[in-house]
């Protein structure tokens, strides 16, 4: 600890020079953290110190360099660069930015034209390529537009469905109402019909007198009446025979008296309704 504390108070005279150092604990913890402080700061120095080296040796070596393509311009053109008017050493910039731009190892011209023809040809895939996309979104976008149409179809269609199903669901739930209400009043006059004959039969009554006989009789009734209208018809024609023709005569006594047999059997078939 004797030495790591000498070793501090060394390094803070050092770094302080004339300034009065500052007091501090004398313990095992402040002597370590400043000891710790103390080997990061010399580890710093040391990065710095060799950094800057560097930049030394770089900043001789550019020097150097610019002098022998200073030299290297003067012996191809016998211009010197201090020479040079402002324009010409702007138009030297934008070469040697246009090399740097296309990569160029060299600013001759025919390396410049070679890399421009490279740099439009890669221009013109770029503008195929672009076309050839801008093609592929038109067509991406038509599509999305059909299937966004399609879809709001399909939404509308649905909606349809969806109503019409609600309407026939109500129609089916009537329909089903209906029939059940429908059976069970066939099952009420199914007992309703069975009580009815039972009675009917303890009651004594006709059979001739149900429904069906009725209805039986109904049409032969209407059988008779359609005979009596024909019989009548004929009974006409006879009455316009002439006076003096006895068989006429003859003729509209039978048709008289077949008209009066048809008339009483009408008139028993009343009574017997």
């Amino acid at each position: 600890m004797d030495q790591k504390c000498k070793e501090v108070r060394e390094w803070l005279s050092q770094v302080l020079g004339e300034q009065p150092m500052p007091l501090f604990e004398d313990n095992v913890h402040t002597v370590e953290l400043l000891h710790s402080l103390m080997q990061q700061n010399r580890e710093h120095d040391r990065c710095n110190a060799l950094l800057l080296e560097d930049y030394k040796q770089k900043s001789l070596e550019y020097q150097l360099e610019a002098e022998r393509l200073q030299q290297l311009l003067m012996d191809a053109v016998g211009v010197s660069p201090s020479a040079l008017s402002s324009s010409s050493t702007s138009s030297l910039q934008a070469i040697v930015q246009s090399a740097m731009v296309l990569e160029l190892n060299s600013t001759s011209e025919s390396s410049l034209m070679q890399a421009i023809s490279e740099l439009k040809a890669e221009a013109e895939e770029v503008r195929v390529e672009k076309e050839a996309e801008e093609r592929l979104v038109k067509r991406l976008a038509s599509k999305a537009a059909a299937a966004f149409t399609q879809q709001e179809q399909l939404k509308l269609d649905l909606a349809r469905v969806e109503q019409d199903a609600e309407v026939e669901n109500a129609k089916k739930q009537r329909y089903l109402q209906l029939t059940d209400f429908l059976q069970r009043k066939s099952v009420d006059y199914r007992v309703q019909l069975k009580s009815a004959q039972v009675k009917l039969a303890a009651s004594g009554v006709d059979p001739s007198l149900y429904h069906q006989s009725l209805v039986t009789k109904g049409e032969e009734l209407t059988k008779l009446k359609k005979k009596v209208s024909t019989l009548k018809a004929e009974l006409n024609v006879y009455k316009d025979l002439p006076p003096n023709v006895s068989l006429a005569r003859i003729k509209i006594e039978e048709a008289k008296r077949e008209l009066a047999a048809l008339d009483k059997e009408l008139e028993e078939d009343f009574q017997n309704f």
